[in-house]
């Protein structure tokens, strides 16, 4: 038996940075556990160390060049290539018809990647990344995900896109993230949030903006003391 953790919702807000008091902290300030374990707030687990994850992207993506998933793959090898940890290495084994489980993994034949109209969580909702763990208590090891992204109009490209455009890459970048097993987000009121330039892991998209293509040093920290 395995048990859901849900995922916290990804949502797009205008690019001009919101006046709110803000809590500037260093990257160390960041405790792993509040994110990738069930006793923290987060609800979050972590995959075996060095874990070889394999996923299948759904059919229904619309067509482009580049294609949808090669930029869904740059987006998982932000988090493969981190080297100064232990965390698991994503791989796309390709496209597939079959059947799979988008709202939860746990019921799921395969890790998952899905083109879905995620209005039913919300309005602006981008993606959504549950995962999986095992059932027995105290054991918060992740055994699967599933990754769906809205069925919205995409920059999907490795350029610049305009101040209108939803970047796919930053989205599948933060949302593999939640792929690993983090659950939750950095609070939208620290410095590294209240930016124009935020950290993946913050809560909010700025739209047209690409700093969530690579990791920052909070990301890496936090990733890495995980793992």
């Amino acid at each position: 038996m395995n048990r859901l953790m849900d995922a916290a919702r990804t949502f797009a807000v205008a690019a001009a940075v919101s006046a709110v008091a803000s809590t500037a902290l260093t990257a160390s300030a960041h405790t792993s556990s509040v994110f990738y374990t069930g006793g923290g707030t987060g609800g979050g687990g972590t995959w075996p160390l060095y874990k070889d994850v394999r996923f299948l992207v759904r059919s229904g993506f619309p067509s482009h060049t580049p294609s949808y998933a090669s930029i869904i793959n740059k987006g998982f090898n932000q988090w493969s290539n981190e080297t100064s940890g232990s965390g698991p290495d994503f791989y796309n084994d390709g496209g597939t018809t079959l059947t799979g489980n988008a709202d939860n993994p746990c019921l799921s034949p395969y890790n998952g990647v899905y083109w879905r109209n995620l209005d039913y969580l919300g309005t602006g909702v981008l993606g959504f990344t549950p995962h999986c763990e095992s059932s027995v208590s105290n054991d918060d090891t992740v055994n699967g995900f599933s990754m769906s992204i809205d069925t919205r109009t995409w920059y999907v490209d490795t350029g610049t896109p305009t101040s209108t455009q939803y970047d796919l890459y930053s989205v599948v970048t933060h949302e593999a993230g939640h792929a690993t097993g983090w659950s939750g987000h950095f609070s939208s009121t620290e410095t590294i949030c209240d930016t124009d330039l935020p950290a993946t892991m913050c809560p909010y998209y700025r739209v047209g903006n690409i700093r969530w293509r690579t990791l920052s040093t909070h990301d890496v920290h936090t990733f890495v003391g995980a793992y």
